[in-house]
């Protein structure tokens, strides 16, 4: 019974392609063609129907979707879909300038929604329909994500989640992954979310095309990546469920923290774009959390190079702070101050104190370099408030309690410092505590 439906829709499919190639002619231009397919009162609608009712057919059933894929007819369907798509694409731009132009893009952006619909049932746990539709129409996508209609690319962020047998063909669709992280970005599209989610588990990702993307589509992927780390309930005592990134992809973010962190002291003189600071803060916020629970990551605790380079980068933002009135300068004095702590370096320095605390747990190699660095003395240095870096002073509390952990050598370092300001009882704190 379900098979002489689909026998009787994909015929009405059919005739509906015959109709929109039939309008063809030698004098027909490109544009004129796809604009009479899209004003069409008939076909559009009749169209929409035929995608609702395969949607419905195909949902959870494996033996339409090949019964479909292998009907020779099969290739009327993409074919319709890509002249809907040519006419959406022409619709988006003359309603720019022609108000009468807008039933014909919504029967169009109808049509096209639920002939998406219909495709992210038919490929759904089908592996041969999924490259199928990714041969035949991944040309399409590009246009649904980047138009106006913010539930279509919706709908086509779902199609492309379900196609987990070409994930890895989307990370290397460089403009594709473009589109898929700007939809996140404009809509918050629940879909786009999931799939990003998805892809993000791909080493591929992030060392074929994560440094080819614009910077405000590497912080999308990165704000989902910090909460895929995050556990729900916001606590950081064990590895939550939603833990799912692998540690060969938080080794290469490492590496893409080390390529670029330099260019974060170009913002103490306003030099450093908004975006790119930004970007640079995210790594190191990814990195903090993927370090915050004990087990998760170890190999980024044996990542020597990532280490000394925070130490020295510490450095550097101390010193440069300490020069002249800069955005790295401590803001101690906080009654009355002016500060723009929306400003993205804010934070940062804590931020490294914190990497360093982080990388320092129980981990005795680490805690001696961060000694051998001079990098004690550094942290101490920085146990004073900071309107620039809230809460500093407990991150460095915290950093050297992890230095000094089981490490006699690093005790008597700390115990051997002149016992001034804040760093005092810090100093106590670590002899009490041992």
């Amino acid at each position: 019974m379900e098979q002489d439906s689909v026998l009787h829709v994909l015929g009405l499919v059919h005739s509906a392609y015959d109709v929109l190639t039939s309008k063809h002619t030698a004098d027909d231009t490109h544009s004129l063609l796809v604009l009479e397919i899209a004003v069409s009162p008939i076909i559009i609608p009749a169209l929409t129907e035929h995608f609702r009712t395969l949607r419905d057919l195909c949902a959870n059933a494996s033996d339409i979707q090949n019964f479909i894929r292998n009907d020779s007819r099969c290739f009327s369907i993409y074919g319709c879909y890509l002249r809907l798509v040519e006419s959406y694409t022409l619709l988006c731009e003359t309603t720019e300038l022609q108000v009468s132009s807008n039933d014909s893009l919504c029967s169009v952006t109808m049509a096209l929604r639920c002939g998406t619909q219909f495709l992210g049932n038919f490929i759904t746990g089908n592996v041969e329909n999924q490259q199928h539709v990714w041969k035949e129409l991944k040309s399409a996508f590009r246009v649904i994500l980047s138009g106006r209609d913010a539930k279509l690319a919706n709908y086509c962020c779902m199609l492309l989640h379900n196609m987990s047998s070409c994930h890895l063909a989307i990370i290397q669709e460089q403009e594709l992954l473009k589109d898929v992280t700007s939809v996140l970005a404009k809509h918050e599209s629940e879909w786009s979310l999931y799939l990003i989610e998805k892809l993000a588990v791909h080493e591929l990702l992030y060392t074929a095309a994560f440094s080819h993307l614009p910077y405000d589509n590497r912080i999308v992927l990165l704000h989902v990546i910090k909460a895929q780390l995050t556990p729900e309930d916001g606590s950081s005592s064990e590895l939550s469920s939603a833990t799912v990134i692998p540690p060969a992809v938080l080794l290469s973010l490492a590496d893409h923290f080390k390529q670029n962190s330099d260019s974060i002291i170009m913002a103490a003189g306003e030099e450093l774009g908004e975006t790119r600071c930004v970007y640079v803060t995210e790594l190191l916020n990814v990195l903090c959390v993927a370090t915050s629970v004990p087990g998760r990551c170890p190999s980024l605790l044996e990542k020597r190079d990532l280490l000394v380079d925070t130490i020295q980068l510490l450095k550097r933002i101390h010193s440069i702070g300490r020069m002249s009135e800069n955005r790295f300068t401590a803001q101690q004095k906080l009654a009355g101050a002016s500060l723009d702590d929306t400003h993205p370096i804010c934070g940062f320095k804590r931020d490294l104190i914190r990497l360093i605390g982080n990388l320092c747990w129980k981990h005795r190699k680490n805690q001696n370099t961060v000694r051998e660095l001079d990098g004690i003395s550094l942290v101490l240095d920085c146990c004073n408030i900071d309107g620039r870096n809230p809460f500093i002073l407990q991150w460095s509390i915290f950093a050297i309690r992890n230095l000094c952990d089981n490490n006699a050598d690093n005790k008597a370092f700390v115990a051997s410092v002149s016992r001034q300001g804040a760093a005092h009882q810090v100093i106590t704190e670590v002899e009490m505590a041992s």
